[in-house]
């Protein structure tokens, strides 16, 4: 997503709360970009997540999405399956995929570790105010609706059921530039 200025722009990560992002930062008139054509003096800013955590997020969406009998699948050839077949869809892809198009921009890189943390980087590095505390909230922890009950459903059994060791090194081995930078990421704020 670009500013309106055009000097500043989002790097929307499925599962890094990109759908916070291009829904807020859109009503205040940035506009979505799908490519990687934006000029050299534009600064680019990217929440990451820890990888493990957001495949957890990323597969119980998925899931949740494209199930419609939970018993049917709820059984150990699926774990073989979604962990033996870590990448889904661009939900589960492997971040360095979205960040790595702007080999020529600045970049600043904060982690996502909750819903709140990313709207004050937001907040920080726009000047657009943080949205009312009911826009806030986490949707898969968020349980008042009955979607969300189903999809943290999902997250439950997959946390319970899941080998997330294989699913780190999978992640240790393909997105090794994401660790890199959450490492530099917590030593930053380590610093403060």
């Amino acid at each position: 997503m670009l500013s309106p200025c055009g000097d500043l722009a989002v790097v929307c990560i499925p599962k890094c709360s990109s759908s916070y992002w291009q829904t807020w930062l859109s009503q205040n008139n940035w506009t979505m970009h799908h490519d990687n054509c934006i000029e050299k003096h534009v600064h680019v800013l990217c929440c990451l997540r820890d990888p493990v955590d957001r495949w957890v997020a990323g597969i119980s969406e998925y899931l949740d999405r494209y199930w419609n009998n939970d018993n049917d699948i709820k059984c150990q050839a699926t774990l073989k399956l979604i962990q033996d077949r870590v990448i889904f869809d661009d939900h589960t892809e492997v971040q360095h995929y979205f960040y790595s198009v702007f080999p020529h921009n600045s970049m600043t890189f904060f982690r996502y570790d909750n819903t709140k943390s990313v709207w004050d980087a937001i907040e920080k590095w726009t000047g657009i105010p943080v949205p009312p505390y009911k826009y806030l909230h986490n949707p898969i922890n968020f349980t008042d609706d009955p979607v969300n009950n189903k999809r943290k459903a999902w997250k439950n059994w997959i946390l319970d059921n899941s080998d997330l060791n294989s699913i780190k090194l999978y992640y240790d081995t393909h997105d090794q530039e994401t660790y890199r930078l959450l490492s530099k990421i917590d030593e930053r704020q380590s610093n403060q």
